[in-house]
């Protein structure tokens, strides 16, 4: 009847091999073995120590007729459900969760109740509910976020603060190809690998991550884009256009000051000087 719940026991020893025998209710003693311990935990004769039971057996042969655990994502969900009363009462659903043990977790979490939020509920007053479960998996960061049926969203919402563009998936293998900005690409993967995995994990899809190619905007191009600035004065020939942007005149806003002598200086006739001049006066006048 225990198997999928926590049980407490306390510690009797902890061996050389790295296995640590706990006793549980005085009448049953297993291993939690290595494997299955959280990287960094010590604990010495007396210890409380709770854990997730996996299986129970009945092999006299074997070390442990109880197979424990405490890097199981059912430890996290069952810590959820004993700290959010929400959780426990069924308004608050967990759908997913992954763990890197001891380092970091991610849950994708929703609620049958419109009125409650199912991610402030989780973290609890000032994060309390949620730092009384840290403090229990060695530290181990919670990334609560809220569950989307749609890939696409709840990918959105996995990555953040990274924002996944150009989102193509392959239902057939489950995988999901996108992009993020190159200032987003550390966020998105994560202090070695784990964002990445954890995410792979939550949402159940492969990840391919790329980053995003800026395409380069060349000298014609920024001309030319500087014309059209001029071209928005009425009037203006698209080669006396190109003559203004060639002497860094390439927007209305960018005559201030400028009078016709100085447009004489650069090469207008006095004629084209005080054309131009007076058409962007009165382009100036009225834009405001």
């Amino acid at each position: 009847k225990k198997v999928g719940d926590i049980i407490t026991g306390n510690v009797l020893r902890a061996e050389t091999n790295g296995r640590i025998s706990i006793n549980f209710m005085n009448r049953t003693e297993a291993y939690l073995f290595r494997r299955e311990q959280i990287q960094g935990e010590q604990f010495g004769f007396g210890d409380h120590i709770r854990v997730f039971l996996l299986d129970v057996n009945n092999n006299p042969q074997k070390a442990s007729q109880l197979t424990i655990s405490r890097t199981h994502p059912g430890l996290l969900v069952k810590m959820f459900e004993m700290e959010v009363p929400e959780i426990f009462d069924g308004i608050v659903k967990i759908v997913h969760a992954a763990r890197e043990p001891g380092k970091r977790a991610k849950i994708s979490v929703y609620s049958t109740d419109d009125e409650v939020d199912p991610v402030g509920a989780c973290v609890g007053a000032r994060g309390a509910r949620v730092k009384t479960i840290v403090r229990e998996l060695g530290g181990e960061k919670i990334d609560i976020v809220r569950y989307f049926s749609d890939p696409h969203q709840m990918l959105e919402e996995a990555l953040r603060p990274a924002v996944p563009k150009n989102i193509r998936l392959n239902e057939a293998e489950r995988r999901m190809h996108f992009e993020v900005a190159e200032d987003d690409l550390s966020v998105a993967i994560g202090r070695r690998g784990f964002n990445a995995r954890l995410t792979s994990r939550l949402l159940g899809w492969k990840l391919d991550i790329g980053k995003e190619e800026k395409q380069a905007v060349g000298f014609d191009q920024k001309v030319a884009q500087a014309v059209e600035g001029i071209n928005m004065i009425p009037g203006i020939d698209p080669a006396i256009a190109q003559q203004l942007v060639g002497i860094g005149l390439i927007s209305p806003e960018a005559f201030e000051g400028v009078a016709a002598a100085d447009l004489v200086d650069a090469g207008f006739s006095e004629e084209q000087a005080e054309d131009v001049i007076a058409k962007v006066n009165t382009y100036l006048e009225s834009n405001g």
